[in-house]
């Protein structure tokens, strides 16, 4: 299994290049059709109005056969790395953006057994390897779920964490999908006090990636 070893090695480098450029800041705008019933809800419906884009637009890479949809009040970021596209928030207090790797570049993909195969293109594994690299951004961090949703047909893994980034309170969101050798992700990270207002957009974001 030395090539296994190998594999797994180069989805922790990948990690630390992703959430290193990830971890930003982004916003977000829920749905407001449910009447709120406090007034701490109230405010917090009013603050995810002011904040709801006009439409979303989607972005596409042909490379990898992904597409992804956003708000079109959120601007870009410079993107590097395995990081295709990368998004501010209006408030600048939260940030999403979308990377990938095609696990075919790597040098003995194609030297693997059926078995390692299988290992190496499970979304469970692939995000359990990536998670060193985020532990070595974000200071103090704690998983506050892990859960196994299916977006658009493909098994995923979705984990929200907590912990502070440069000193500053965050709570994230990261979505895998592994289809064939590709390995996407998408990662969403807000400041603690505008996470709340942020996190049904980056849900509903999060469910239009498609590979």
């Amino acid at each position: 299994m030395k090539k296994m070893f190998g594999l797994a090695a180069i989805l922790v480098v990948m990690s630390l290049v992703l959430t290193g450029c990830s971890l930003n800041f982004s916003s977000n705008k829920g749905d407001t059709s449910q009447e709120p019933q406090s007034e701490e809800e109230k405010q917090l419906a009013e603050k995810r109005k002011e904040i709801e884009p006009e439409k979303w637009l989607t972005y596409s890479n042909k490379q990898f056969g992904l597409t992804w949809s956003y708000p079109d009040n959120w601007q870009p970021l410079q993107a590097s790395g395995q990081i295709l596209i990368n998004m501010l928030s209006p408030t600048g207090k939260a940030s999403m953006n979308i990377s990938c790797f095609d696990m075919k570049t790597v040098s003995g993909y194609d030297k693997a057994t059926q078995e390692e195969l299988a290992q190496i293109n499970d979304v469970k594994i692939f995000a359990e390897k990536t998670e060193p690299g985020l532990i070595k951004v974000v200071d103090d961090y704690e998983v506050v779920s892990l859960t196994y949703p299916t977006v658009n047909g493909l098994q995923a893994v979705k984990r929200i964490y907590k912990g502070k980034q440069q000193g500053v309170s965050v709570i994230g969101t990261q979505v895998y999908l592994v289809k064939d050798s590709l390995n996407c992700n998408f990662t969403f990270v807000a400041q603690d006090e505008v996470y709340e207002i942020n996190k049904d957009i980056a849900d509903r974001s999060a469910s239009t990636l498609k590979i």
